[in-house]
């Protein structure tokens, strides 16, 4: 019980135990970028064991800093444990204690104070990119919890209907076309899945770009590698990567992301900004068994996503930042 807890707050940890050391020392604020993964399990990742999908650059990362062993995703499904990793508090007390379905009218409390609001007065940009999930409504959106700008999807894609899927009256959890927004404002609908994370990582680079001079939190929450609605998307990727993955269709997915991650990281590098920024890497909860081929795997671990089994609440962990951080480091605790 006591390491689950503990996992909801280390993103604080991590991030404000280092703001607190560079005010004191006076040294330029550092950059903080969490990038998040959706349903990917501890057993998915090159560095964490997979034999076959190639996931080249989070492997690097990897390697040039440390892969945290023991890491703990506060709940094993999507809201919850992204409310309790934007706030560092127990899910229950943020007022996501469920998954929230494209139906839901409720949200993260109102209340809540997530990440970029503290880092605000410090002169910190910040924009949040991707799956959201703590609310679709526009008062749960992130540009009311103190992110910058948004450019995302409100929830899970099997959660919104498509040109050539539409939902069905009896789905509970499917009620219209998935909309991708720009800070409050429906930008596509319904959302054309091949080209969702390469946009998002475009819109990250430009985030990195734009802001490059100043100190940023960046926040990119990837929807990969959860299913959509059945159908030939399903489990999907750009064209770039669909059939180039040993693993199928979720091997595709996998390693697209793992090329967003290596954007972000090499502009970062291009910048001169990666000795000054601290970038974490995991995902929300464990790999969804249900879905078979189409989902991931807990490795050595029982059970995936929904249960409160090894598999379903320990993550993949990667901590970069060149310069501070010591390659090939491994923590356990």
């Amino acid at each position: 019980a006591v390491r689950t807890r503990m996992s909801g707050l280390v993103i604080f940890v991590f991030i404000f135990g280092v703001y607190i050391a560079e005010c004191a020392s006076k040294a330029p604020l550092p950059n903080f970028v969490v990038l998040l993964a959706d349903d990917m399990g501890y057993g998915d990742v090159g560095s964490f064991g997979h034999p076959t999908i190639r996931t080249p650059q989070l492997d690097l990362m990897a390697s040039q800093g440390m892969r945290l062993t023991q890491w703990y995703s506060a709940f094993p499904a999507c809201s919850p444990s992204r409310a309790a990793l934007l706030t560092g508090r127990l899910p229950i007390r943020t007022g996501v204690n469920c998954v929230l379905t494209c139906p839901s009218v409720g949200g993260i409390a109102s209340n809540e104070t997530m990440i970029p609001k503290v880092l605000k007065h410090r002169g910190y940009a910040s924009a949040a990119v991707g799956k959201w999930h703590l609310g679709q409504q526009a008062k749960y959106l992130p540009t009311r919890f103190g992110f910058d700008s948004y450019y995302g999807i409100p929830y899970s894609a099997d959660m919104g209907g498509f040109l050539d899927n539409p939902c069905d009256e009896n789905d509970v959890w499917c009620c219209a076309p998935l909309p991708l927004y720009h800070n409050e404002t429906i930008v596509q609908q319904p959302v054309y899945l091949p080209d969702l994370e390469p946009n998002h990582a475009q819109y990250a680079v430009d985030f990195i770009t734009r802001n490059q001079n100043r100190p940023f939190f960046l926040y990119v929450a990837f929807a990969h590698t959860h299913v959509s609605k059945p159908g030939p998307w399903e489990q999907w990727s750009s064209p770039e990567f669909e059939g180039t993955s040993a693993r199928g269709k979720y091997g595709d997915a996998m390693e697209e992301m793992d090329w967003c991650v290596g954007e972000i990281l090499n502009t970062l590098r291009t910048l001169n900004l990666d000795e000054n920024t601290l970038v974490l890497f995991t995902s929300d909860n464990g790999p969804w068994l249900f879905q078979q081929e189409n989902g991931g795997s807990a490795g050595l671990f029982r059970n995936g996503k929904g249960t409160t089994w090894e598999g379903g609440l320990r993550m993949p962990g990667i901590a970069w930042w060149p310069g501070t951080i010591p390659p090939m480091q491994v923590s356990r605790r």
